[in-house]
């Protein structure tokens, strides 16, 4: 469904075993009743649109300017202490909450479309339990979004400007799982395509165009949240040279750009704290993050820089190189980079960028002194990196997307 962007499901293998009529006629009625749900957003686009402006306007005049006194934190040029760390990351929570109370806001006109949705799938039963339990994640998150009186938005952040920006409003809080409660156990649509007849494909194509374009619809309605959080005072980091550390590497990464990286040394809360500089068409990036010491393999962090993908990872001493193996065969092999103990090590590090026009990564696989493989990442899913517009960064933060064994 359209409305699962906000909670979108990892891509697992459609089951192998036969479907029986049961199957099929859950499978249809599912992508039917779907079907439908995506034309009433779609119907209701316009009336939803005007529900976010209407929002934005009464926010606008409630709370202008709220957070104009809260701290404005540099990144990079330093090594940041806990309380900034806990800022930027409650800073996040609050802009989550805005983005959450958006979506909730653009989805108001469809609480009777979704009522008949969950009257029509809810009850659907599959001869695999864990698909129709897919089914009841799937309603139970859009519950949240459509069924969940909004935030209070202004009030959350007063809270925290009262708070001394310290402390999170429990408001804020219920509202990040909203978005970041995730149901388990592979995509829904993936374990029901191999019980879908000629007609039910068809079907299952229209949706999807139906659901594009419903998509496409909220992509530009949270187009302009960037003005809401403007106007209500949110900070972005501010992003500066790095000038101090210990330089534990340097090089090209496979989209052709050049990297820096520096360890600033262990802190109260902060084992191990890297920055790194990247270079790309002219254009600095530049980021800190702060890694827990632990001598066993860390799962790799994904995100994207200016169009790139980028991935990132502590490793063990032991590890040596690392080996990133995209679809089709293709292996870049990496070597790690040494973190002195001075520097909150012995540890190892690794870094790379892939370009827009590379394969799927699908794998990272650490290897010791010999090329003996230590231990493998597989990588389930990558973020989208798109190409940033004049003037304009789509840097973003880690996000965890692989599973390690």
């Amino acid at each position: 469904m359209a409305a699962t962007a906000a909670c979108a499901l990892a891509a697992s293998p459609a089951p192998s075993v036969a479907a029986t009529p049961a199957d099929k006629r859950a499978t249809g009625a599912y992508l039917r009743a779907t079907y439908e749900f995506d034309r009433a957003l779609l119907a209701n686009s316009s009336r939803a649109e005007a529900a976010v402006a209407e929002y934005i306007k009464q926010l606008t005049g409630e709370c202008p300017g709220v957070l104009t006194n809260a701290p404005a934190i540099g990144i990079g040029g330093h090594k940041l202490s806990a309380t900034q760390i806990k800022q930027l990351e409650q800073q996040g929570a609050l802009a989550a909450e805005v983005l959450t109370a958006l979506i909730g806001r653009w989805l108001s006109p469809d609480f009777g479309p979704f009522q008949t949705l969950a009257h029509t799938i809810g009850p659907l039963q599959w001869h695999a339990p864990r698909i129709a339990q897919l089914v009841r994640a799937e309603l139970s998150g859009l519950k949240r979004l459509i069924g969940t009186p909004p935030p209070d938005v202004c009030a959350d952040l007063r809270a925290w400007v009262a708070g001394g920006y310290q402390t999170l409003p429990p408001g804020t809080s219920a509202s990040q799982k909203l978005l970041t409660d995730e149901p388990s156990g592979g995509s829904l649509e993936a374990s029901i395509r191999s019980f879908e007849d000629p007609a039910q494909k068809a079907l299952a194509r229209r949706r999807e165009r139906v659901s594009h374009r419903v998509g496409k619809r909220l992509e530009h309605v949270l187009s302009g949240a960037g003005s809401l959080m403007d106007t209500l005072g949110f900070k972005n980091p501010s992003f500066e040279e790095p000038n101090e550390g210990d330089v534990i590497g340097r090089g090209t990464t496979a989209a052709h750009t050049s990297y820096t990286i520096s360890a600033l040394g262990p802190a109260k809360g902060c084992p191990v704290s890297l920055t790194i500089t990247e270079a790309s068409n002219g254009n600095h990036s530049t980021f800190s993050d702060c890694f827990p010491y632990s001598a066993r393999s860390a799962r790799p962090e994904l995100g994207c820089n200016e169009g790139h993908l980028t991935i990132w990872t502590t490793l063990p001493p032991s590890v040596q190189s690392v080996a990133l193996k995209l679809a089709g065969g293709r292996k870049i092999v990496s070597p790690a980079l040494p973190i002195p103990a001075g520097d909150g090590g012995p540890l190892g590090f690794y870094y790379q960028a892939l370009p827009r026009s590379a394969a799927k990564p699908v794998s990272l696989v650490e290897l010791d002194a010999r090329g003996r493989r230590e231990r493998s990442f597989e990588i389930a899913k990558r973020p989208s990196c798109p190409i940033p517009k004049p003037g304009e960064s789509t840097s973003s933060g880690p996000l965890v997307v692989a599973n390690g064994r």
